[in-house]
């Protein structure tokens, strides 16, 4: 089954999001499509071998390219490149902006590794990551990019928790990531959110965790 996920990220998430409500309860369903397609949505992958180099960041109607230290610094002091300063300034990014992005890269995430590792491997979230994966990567290895994300999942929340800023700097084998600003941000947000609450729900409730993270 295919979803036309170029009609933009919230009509792709909310046609992820029927199908999985007709197999899962409409709740879980929910919060599973904005956790997973916030997941996928951080990493543009291709066949390459090389580490991360740099990002290209869409804020608005432009995109520029910035370093993995200039974000590092960024997030961890608030200091602006010269790249950072002069996306801002085109995308006329206000001061709360320019904060939320800030505190998007670093932002830690609770998350109980083997209950995520066990969505990841579940015949939904492979369903989920496979039919993001084709909106942001179209003609690519889907198969070889839900293996790799699942890879990178598991080595940045060993220590229960994770952040943006820690897979773009773990993640190996990536030619290139693109981040759109704006809408990250709001969906972040939003899976944040609503991703918690599905894990609280799958711990309070075992019967359901075993039954939707059976792996196919």
């Amino acid at each position: 089954m295919k979803f036309l996920f170029r009609l933009g990220w919230f009509q792709g998430i909310r046609k992820l999001y029927s199908i999985l409500s007709k197999r899962i309860p409409k709740y879980l369903a929910a919060g599973m499509a904005m956790l997973l397609a916030t997941s996928a949505s951080l990493l543009i992958f291709s066949s390459s071998a090389v580490a991360i180099d740099a990002v290209k960041i869409k804020y608005g109607g432009v995109d520029i390219s910035v370093t993995i230290p200039e974000l590092v610094t960024f997030a961890n002091s608030g200091q602006v490149s010269n790249q950072l300063r002069s996306l801002f300034q085109i995308a006329k990014a206000t001061p709360d902006q320019i904060s939320s992005f800030r505190e998007l890269l670093s932002k830690k995430t609770q998350v109980d590794p083997n209950l995520l590792n066990d969505l990841l491997n579940s015949y939904y979230g492979k369903l989920a990551l496979t039919e993001v994966s084709k909106y942001l990567t179209p003609g690519s290895n889907y198969a070889k990019m839900v293996d790799e994300l699942k890879a990178t999942v598991n080595m940045v929340i060993k220590d229960g928790q994770f952040s943006l800023l820690e897979v773009l700097q773990s993640y190996q084998g990536i030619d290139g990531i693109v981040i759109d600003g704006q809408q990250i941000v709001n969906l972040y947000n939003q899976a944040v959110v609503e991703g918690q609450k599905v894990l609280n729900f799958l711990r309070t409730n075992p019967q359901v965790q075993k039954t939707i993270c059976k792996t196919a």
